[in-house]
This record gives structure tokens, C-alpha cells and sequence, in this order.
């Protein structure tokens, strides 16, 4: 009834979600195999498979981001207890003076803050991805201003 995918050509990537949920599988690649042609086809989903070979339906509209290649086996993410290291965020080194810390998130709070780009038109996943860095921007912020308050 259905056929067999074991030959099917399929592009490895790490997803990320709009509520922080990160996965880790494949998209099934097309004859070009190019993964902005498979994430630009029509329709409001990805069939995704995961990396214990499960096949899942992702919303495009559900996704911040998408990194070709399995980046949780490359070992590129932050290991944090949320997921994210606070001076990856926010472009440190690890020992960042708190004027450093409040410039980098100063200029970037600037720089993605939902009203920067307020009269323009965006599209709206567009708004959310700046949105969301935002917001991690700020809680990386605040996780390094107690870090370092308490350190002085």
C-alpha cells in the first residue's frame, strides 16, 4: 500500500520551535535535495522524521529556525539547563565584565526588539523569530546580571 522509503534521499536537520523545543531528524529531499526548495514547497507542514525514525507533521508556522545538519550530535548547542548558554546569546566570552554584559545586551535588544522595526510591514514569522531572540536575550540578561551581582 505504501511505498518503501529506504531509498528515499532525506537532508539531516536540527529544528527549532517557537515554544524552545529543539528536534533532531531529516526532511525528505526532492531531485535538487536543497533544503530551502524543501522548506519553501507548498503547504503548512514538513514531514519530518525523527532520529528514532518516527515520522512526524511539523507546522511551518511552529518553527524558529532550522540548521542543516545534526547539530545536537555535533555537539554545537549549549549544554544549560534551559538550553542556551547566557554568553553564547549574548556573544561573550566567558569573562565578560558586567559592562560588557549590559553593552552586548543593550545592542542587541536594540537590534531585535519586536518595535525596531514597528511601521514597516514583516511577515509574521518574521516578528515572531525577533520576538523570541528577544526574549532569550533578555533572560540570558538577567541570568548573567544575578550571576555577576552575586559574584560581586
Amino acid at each position: 500500500m505504501f511505498a518503501s522509503d529506504a531509498g528515499e534521499k532525506r537532508i539531516p536537520v536540527t529544528i527549532t520551535l517557537t515554544d524552545g523545543t529543539i528536534v533532531s531528524g531529516s526532511l525528505p529531499a526532492g531531485p535538487a535535495a536543497s533544503l530551502a526548495i524543501e522548506l519553501n514547497r507548498d503547504g503548512p507542514f514538513l514531514n519530518f522524521k525523527d532520529s528514532t525514525g518516527a515520522v512526524k507533521f511539523i507546522a511551518k508556522a511552529s518553527i524558529t529556525q532550522v540548521q542543516e545538519g545534526d547539530v545536537l550530535k555535533e555537539g554545537r548547542l549549549p549544554t544549560t539547563s534551559d538550553g542556551r548558554d547566557p554568553y553564547k546569546v549574548l556573544r561573550l566570552p566567558k569573562n565578560a565584565t558586567s559592562d560588557m554584559v549590559r553593552q552586548s545586551y543593550l545592542t542587541l535588544a536594540r537590534h531585535y526588539h519586536p518595535d525596531h522595526f514597528g511601521g514597516e510591514h514583516m511577515p509574521p514569522e518574521i516578528r515572531e523569530y525577533a520576538t523570541a531572540m528577544f526574549q532569550q536575550i533578555t533572560a540570558a540578561y538577567q541570568a548573567l546580571k544575578t550571576t555577576l551581582s552575586d559574584a560581586a
